[in-house]
């Protein structure tokens, strides 16, 4: 982005002049920097894909958290009261900057982690936030559909990926409670100081869905260092979210399969765009989640008699 492009979206603002701005996070569909002015330190995301209905939506979702104190980055109002930039490559918000960095993955953290994802769990938003989970069986079993006539073909990942599909298909949406989710509580969405967690950010996910959706994804970020999962860290992310919200016998009974299927989620997000075009990096992700998905279904009787027992 050009500095005169920057300059005129601070304009917009009554954040001071510009002294830099450094990236931070050159993500998939945004891009981050750390925005310094002579006024303070503040967080600019390019908005590069996410429609702007939803960007509303994101935004109004964010300012009704600040009610339960929720710890996140809230968007800066401009102005004239407004939020959102347009920009040569996106949409513009300006967040909070919070200090601190991405933590690592382990006990303390994901205590600290379980604690706010339940603590969101009990959230209410606005009674006309319906927002659908980009992450859902029918898109998958669409992809399934497309992948024959896909332009970059990768027959060892179609195949796996239209199989386990079949496999899932049915064993998900249960009618399991609903609520608000962020749908996407990874380390790298996270910011802590320490063991302390200061902010979840990135909130262009969130949605109504099945609550267990939002625990099993965290799960799935936090629980598997050098991608297996860890059960001591498992263990303690689970019990900070029982501090906020208790688990019905139902979804204790589901949690396995939902961690598949959220790690499966996960993937035909990145298969969707990687059937369309070369993306090593995203290769690299999509078989490290095959891995993962595959490990766990084959150890599916095992999961489930260890969360059993931490059920009681």
């Amino acid at each position: 982005m050009e500095q005169s492009e920057i300059l005129r979206i601070l304009q917009s603002y009554s954040l001071g002049e510009l002294s830099s701005l450094d990236e931070l996070s050159p993500g998939f569909v945004n891009r981050i920097f750390r925005l310094e002015t002579n006024q303070g330190v503040f967080l600019f995301r390019i908005i590069m894909e996410q429609a702007l209905r939803d960007l509303h939506d994101e935004i109004e979702l964010l300012n009704s958290l600040k009610s339960i104190n929720f710890p996140t980055a809230y968007p800066i109002s401009k102005i004239d009261g407004e939020f959102i930039s347009n920009a040569s490559m996106g949409m513009v918000v300006i967040y909070d900057f919070i200090h601190g960095e991405h933590p690592v993955v382990a006990e303390p953290q994901a205590m600290e982690i379980g604690t706010a994802v339940g603590k969101l769990s009990t959230s209410r938003p606005s009674s006309d936030f319906q927002r659908r989970n980009s992450i859902n069986m029918d898109a998958c079993v669409m992809l399934s559909s497309a992948l024959v006539d896909a332009p970059h073909q990768l027959p060892d990942i179609f195949d796996y990926f239209i199989e386990q599909t079949q496999y899932l298909e049915n064993r998900i949406g249960l009618g399991l409670p609903e609520g608000l989710i962020h749908a996407d509580i990874f380390p790298d969405n996270t910011i802590f100081q320490g063991e302390k967690l200061q902010a979840i950010i990135d909130f262009e996910e969130a949605c109504w869905d099945e609550l267990l959706f939002d625990l099993a994804m965290t799960i799935n970020g936090f629980c598997f260092p050098m991608n297996e999962l860890s059960y001591p860290i498992l263990d303690s992310l689970i019990l900070g979210y029982s501090q906020k919200r208790k688990l019905s016998p139902e979804e204790w009974l589901a949690l396995p399969i939902y961690i598949q299927w959220t790690a499966h989620g996960m993937l035909s997000w990145h298969l969707q765009r990687l059937s369309q075009v070369p993306n090593a990096r995203q290769e690299r992700r999509v078989r490290e989640l095959m891995n993962r998905v595959s490990t766990l279904r084959n150890h599916e009787k095992d999961l489930v008699e260890y969360l059993k027992l931490r059920s009681i």
